[in-house]
């Protein structure tokens, strides 16, 4: 994300912390399922994540050596979590983590642009009325429209649809997001 045109909230969704946070999430949820089906020695999950600890730094320079993201993860999980790390990613794959990190990622950044569309209803409607009188030239193809078919429109009838629009773009966000 670039931070001047980011919110902080989104920027949050989106950084290496929140990331690296998402991944040991999956991967205790993964343990904890492991667990119940009696796969892993019970409580496993909850020691794991009351020790481990993430240090970005020090899972690049493990990623330098070894030349893989996943494996520095763990690697760095497992300095701190000790023994019990290696119930860690246990049938799952590299892919597996990622993508299910990444999909958490995208699920909360819907939730944001969701929690922000009624305020964008309420200021393209403040626009519209605002602008009701303005005149605005008619476009075409990205152009302006060519003399003497150049037409006229108001601000507010161009941007009049926006704010009925606006809850529907809401609906299919939340849609996609489950």
């Amino acid at each position: 994300m670039i931070a001047r045109y980011s919110r902080p909230a989104m920027s949050d969704v989106w950084s290496e912390p929140h990331r690296l946070a998402l991944w040991l999430r999956v991967e205790l949820a993964a343990t904890a399922a492991r667990e119940r089906a009696g796969l892993a020695p019970a409580g496993t999950a909850e020691r794991i994540g009351a020790r481990a600890r993430i240090d970005a730094g020090r899972m690049a320079s493990i990623e330098a050596e070894v030349r893989h993201d996943v494996i520095a993860f763990l690697s760095m999980i497992a300095e701190s979590a000790g023994d019990d790390a290696r119930h860690l990613h246990a049938g799952l794959t590299s892919s597996d983590l990622v993508d299910t990190a990444l999909a958490c990622q995208i699920g909360e950044a819907v939730r944001l642009l969701a929690a922000e569309e009624r305020g964008l209803r309420v200021a393209a409607h403040a626009l519209a009325g605002r602008h009701r009188r303005t005149a605005m030239v008619g476009r075409t193809h990205g152009s302006s429209a060519p003399e003497p078919n150049a037409r006229w429109a108001s601000s507010r009838a161009r941007s009049a649809p926006w704010p009925t629009s606006s809850p529907r773009s809401r609906w299919r966000l939340l849609l996609r997001s489950d």
